[in-house]
């Protein structure tokens, strides 16, 4: 249903409801532990299943001065981001600007898993 920009507005200054926020905490809880409950399944019983439908592909942003390496542990408790300036790569090409997610190998994927922290 759409609503009119009015309406929007006169929307806009009404308390929230009671209890809102603790409702969707509740429900925000109930999706977390179902996806959690499910991509663990999925690791165990299916890993290539898991591989493709479970979001943890790293990311790769260009943009005009640096280059983003992004990526998020499988359950996304953490992040990791490494900034490389653009001048550190020597580039014989022209270079496009955007995003992308990179679908590494399961190997690559499995040497990724043991490396310890101290490394």
């Amino acid at each position: 249903m759409k609503l009119k920009r009015s309406e929007l507005d006169a929307l806009k200054n009404r308390p929230m409801p009671k209890g809102l926020e603790q409702r969707f905490e509740r429900c925000r809880k109930k999706y977390w532990d179902a996806r959690n409950t499910y991509g663990n399944l999925l690791a165990r019983e299916d890993p290539e299943l898991w591989r493709m439908l479970m979001p943890c592909d790293p990311v790769i942003t260009v943009s005009p001065d640096v280059l983003f390496f992004e990526c998020f542990s499988s359950d996304e408790s953490s992040y990791g981001r490494l900034t490389v300036e653009r001048d550190a790569f020597e580039a014989e090409t022209d270079i496009a600007l955007g995003t992308t997610n990179v679908n590494y190998s399961w190997r690559l994927y499995e040497h990724f898993q043991t490396i310890r922290s101290y490394r």
